[in-house]
């Protein structure tokens, strides 16, 4: 069993919240079970010390507590110490857990990206034993795959050998995705204009603030291999509402991805003000989850469907309140979905109000959040029962009327016959003593009640 399953991103101090929650994704803190989550938050900003930019462990019993967990230093406080000049770890963006046991930490190697005067040490790829917790590889990205206005924000991990294991990190700065081969121990570098923004969804909203982002491929989600051991890459810019795909056979080798520009594929696109960051993919069910950071949503499309249409794709979950700003999103190896909300953009161009609750990890079963939407993968029985009911309770109707109907015509004629022979009673009333006295003395007490 992995000791962290699951990697999410923070910009200052995470929140667990026990407040109201939807019918399937639930806030983590409602959950009363042991939470074992890393937690990577970047040094965006200088304000932030050494203890607010490191990479966490949160290891607690939860007991649907509204106070934040404490947040201990992984591997060690001496990692992130900044004092002796470059720490071990400097501006972790995203990590991965892999089935093999190792921890991906993709480092952008920024100390305030958002000043003017950041520090900026090499991008690198560092690689812990989640066993040990111990450093197996400290991989620095050769200069000549680092541009001037590169960002590294996201990696997807393709593990399907232990020892031959690839990592994809994404420049959302200059578009390019570089790999990473565990086996051989180097990197290249691809380009493809499917990785540059849309000039055309670069405009962004998030609770008020606009504001025009041009990042470049963000989206990363790695399918399971096929028979010949080759994932699909799924991937998309942010500003885009487009989706794309690659095998990864092109991107394993740098010659044959220039040589086979056409096994790029554009997909489809997620409709109007749906730019998404982050993506993953439930390699058991195929469906890729991803955020819609205008919409303050979730979404999912099943990867089985030959049609990238807005038709295929469901709302998992969707709240103007709790889910700004979808950050990251991830499925552990037990089946859950997880997602992290932390509001950035409010951050960066506003003030995060301390009353509120400002980060949320929220998680659900992946059947139970993609349950009775466009990706459901569960024959829907409890469909069909609704509808068998329903056909009954019609049908019972329809006969209970026909029945009454059938019996009420015999009676009338009974009574023409009955009021000829009591002279002191009308006919409406012997009608109606009759008619009354049959439907009590037999079978047809429940069936007058239906009908009225």
């Amino acid at each position: 069993m992995h000791k962290h399953r699951d990697c999410y991103r923070l910009h200052q101090l995470l929140m667990y919240t026990s407040s109201p929650h939807s019918e399937e994704i639930i806030d983590a803190a409602t959950s009363a079970k042991t939470v074992n989550r890393d937690i990577s938050s970047p040094r965006i900003r200088y304000i932030m010390s050494h203890q607010e930019s490191l990479l966490c462990n949160d290891t607690r019993e939860t007991n649907n507590s509204t106070t934040s967990p404490k947040l201990i230093p992984y591997p060690n406080w001496a990692a992130h110490d900044t004092s002796n000049g470059k720490p071990l770890i400097v501006s972790p963006f995203r990590i991965r857990a892999d089935k093999c046991n190792r921890l991906w930490v993709l480092d952008n190697g920024k100390i305030g990206n958002l000043e003017n005067n950041t520090t900026k040490y090499p991008p690198a790829l560092l690689v812990f034993d989640l066993e040990t917790d111990t450093i197996l590889r400290n991989y620095v990205l050769p200069e000549e795959q680092v541009k001037e206005d590169s960002g590294f924000a996201n990696i997807a991990v393709e593990d399907t050998d232990c020892d031959d294991t690839f990592a994809y990190a994404g420049d959302l700065g200059k578009p390019g995705i570089v790999v990473y081969s565990w086996k051989k121990n180097d990197s290249w570098r691809i380009m493809h204009h499917y990785f540059h923004p849309d000039p055309l969804a670069c405009d962004f909203s998030v609770k008020g603030h606009n504001f025009s982002w041009t990042d470049a491929i963000f989206g990363m989600a790695l399918s399971a291999p096929n028979a010949d051991n080759y994932s699909t890459l799924y991937f998309h810019p942010m500003a885009s509402y487009n989706e794309f795909s690659v095998s990864t056979e092109y991107l394993r080798n740098q010659s044959v991805a220039d040589a086979n520009f056409n096994a790029f594929k554009l997909l489809g696109n997620r409709g109007p003000n749906a730019q998404s960051s982050v993506s993953f993919l439930d390699p058991k069910t195929g469906i890729l989850f991803y955020s819609l950071v205008n919409l303050n949503a979730v979404a999912c499309w099943r990867t089985t469907n030959k049609e990238y249409l807005m038709k295929n794709q469901g709302r998992i979950y969707m709240d103007d309140m709790k889910m700004i700003y979808p950050t990251d999103i991830k499925v552990d190896y037990d089946d859950n979905l997880w997602i992290l909300s932390n509001r950035m953009p409010i951050w960066m161009y506003g003030k995060l109000d301390s009353n509120e609750v400002n980060f949320r990890v929220f998680t659900a079963p992946v059947l139970n959040a993609i349950s009775h939407t466009a990706c459901d993968v569960t024959p829907r029985s409890d469909i069909l029962d609704k509808f068998v009911n329903k056909f009954k309770n019609v049908t019972n109707k329809i006969v209970a009327k026909l029945v009454f109907t059938y019996i009420k015509d015999i009676l009338e004629k009974q009574v023409q016959v009955e009021a000829k022979a009591v002279k002191c009673k009308s006919a409406y009333e012997v009608h109606r003593s009759i008619i009354q006295d049959v439907l009590n003395r037999f079978f047809l007490k429940e069936i007058r009640e239906k009908v009225q």
